[in-house]
């Protein structure tokens, strides 16, 4: 699965905002709806991040509710 795919099923699933990803990796809103959208590209790092928020997002969902 890519990166795209698994952003927005974590949004969906988790209810994560467009707006906190924004915040955490530093960029605007609008890049993130654009790059969600097929639109455009993150930089290799912003992506290497957005990967790693992604799997603490996971696991601090699996921790709540267990």
């Amino acid at each position: 699965m890519d990166l795209r795919q698994k952003t927005i099923e974590v949004c969906e699933k988790y209810g994560t905002k467009k707006k906190f990803l924004a915040e955490k990796l530093g960029v605007s809103i609008y890049t993130i709806s654009r790059y969600l959208h097929n639109k455009t590209n993150l930089p290799p790092e912003k992506e290497q991040k957005l990967a790693q928020i992604l799997i603490k997002i996971e696991e601090s969902a699996k921790n709540w509710v267990e």
